[in-house]
Parts: C-alpha cells; structure tokens; sequence
C-alpha cells in the first residue's frame, strides 16, 4: 500500500523514468484532453497487463505473471509454498479460454463477445479505475524504506463514496476501503460501523473525499503522471506527483 518500490501494484514512475517520461511529453504535447483520454484507456484495459507482465507493480518484484511464477517470472511476489497454486489458478483461466472457444464454434464470436466478452470488459475497466481512486490522489504520497510502515500505508488509502446503486451493489468497499486495508478480516456487514470509528479514533489520518468518482477520477488520470522524491520540514521523505505541465527533461541521451 503506497510503498514505492514494494507496492503491488499501481506504483507511480519516477518523472524521467521509461514510460513515465512518454506520458509527460503526451500531456506537455497534445495536451490535457488527449493525456486524459489515453490515460483512461490504459487505467480500464491495464488489468490484464499487470496479471500477464506486472505492468504498474513496484520494481521490487521485477517481471511477473499471475499464472506462471517461473522462468523469468521467478519473482518474490509468489513464494516457492504458492507456485502449485498459481499454476493450477493458470490451467483453469486457459480450461475457460478453451470453453469459450469451443462456445464460440458452436456459435459465433459475436455472441461470445457479446455475453462474456462485454461483462468481462467492464469488470476489468472498474478494477482498474477501483484500485487507481483508492490508492492515488495529488496530494497522497508514495515511501520508501523507514518512512513505511503496514498502518502508515493502509492509512495512505482513500475512501471514497461512489454513487448508491454501485455503494450497495460492492457493499460499501468503496466508503470503507481504508477499513479494508486496517484489517481486511472486518465483514462487510460491520465495515461502515468500524469505518466510523476509525474516522473518530484517527481524525488527522482518515483521509476520504466526497469529490464524485468521475470528477475524482479524471483529476487523477491528467495529473497524478509521476512523482518527485521531496524532504518535509520534518525530515521526512516522501514521493510526491510533480507538476502534470512540465515535460521531461532529457541530458546527455539520459532521462531524468
């Protein structure tokens, strides 16, 4: 949870760094509407990018994939105790592949698509865009080393109010996330009661915005690009989202 090298996933680039770089020459270049909207795509289709390569996981982990934890994706992400596990959750995504396929013999591909095909879609846009809204914001920041802790990190977690039907529908998760990553074994049915204590308990950590999850999302696609390592006053250091309008800056064919 917001660990800049041991994150699990949506782990903020370095300004400078690889793709991080590209985005900013995107936004400094075509401008925030076409930023936005390729931001937008890559936040709803990069699910399965980060199942198959660990695309947005922290650089800790190296390359991994959700179904195979050998060969090049031999990673610390899936102890040796698990690897069973993942393969035999690997062999059931491709028996499903193979079903839809044979389903799409029988009949044709648009109804596949169109069935399965379209849900499945949805649910990994709204995972994506999910996790992003919980776990990023312009003013929340990424640590690293001593500056991290577990409750530090699940205190760095947002909530945030999505509209009714989807409240009631996920069960809350949205308005109760941060309870969520405190102590994931509260259920659901007592998550809004512990989510107001902890609101009472730790006023000046429980961090929650109202800002309706569109409006919230999109601040967050054309601005939260990359982060800057910053010293508080306090000596501490975090990672924090530079300026969204400045480009990268290129020296000596490095990025930095």
């Amino acid at each position: 949870m917001n660990h800049m090298y041991e994150g699990e996933s949506h782990v903020p680039k370095e300004t400078g760094d690889g793709y991080a770089h590209y985005m900013r020459e995107l936004r400094f270049n075509c401008g925030k509407l076409v930023h936005g909207l390729w931001s937008m795509w890559v936040v709803s289709t990069g699910w399965v990018l980060y199942l198959m390569f660990g695309a947005s996981g922290g650089p800790a982990y190296g390359l991994t994939n959700h179904f195979w934890p050998k060969g090049v994706f031999k990673t610390k992400l899936f102890p040796k105790k698990w690897h069973a596990k993942v393969i035999a959750s690997g062999a059931a995504v491709i028996g499903v592949v193979a079903a839809l396929a044979y389903w799409a013999k029988c009949t044709s591909f648009a109804t596949v698509a169109a069935v399965y095909g379209g849900p499945w879609a949805i649910m990994n846009a709204w995972l994506g865009i999910v996790t992003l809204l919980h776990h990023t914001d312009v003013d929340v920041p990424h640590l690293e080393g001593e500056e991290w802790n577990y409750i530090r990190g699940a205190f760095l977690t947002i909530d945030r109010p999505y509209y009714k039907i989807v409240d009631w529908v996920q069960h809350h998760i949205g308005s109760t996330h941060v309870l969520h990553h405190i102590n994931p074994r509260v259920p659901h049915y007592h998550a809004q009661e512990a989510t107001e204590a902890i609101k009472k308990a730790f006023p000046d950590l429980y961090l929650h915005d109202p800002t309706p999850v569109h409006v919230a999302l999109w601040r967050v696609v054309t601005n939260c690009i990359s982060v800057k390592k910053v010293t508080n006053p306090t000596g501490s250091r975090q990672w924090v989202y530079d300026d969204p309008t400045l480009p990268s800056v290129k020296k000596n064919n490095r990025v930095f």
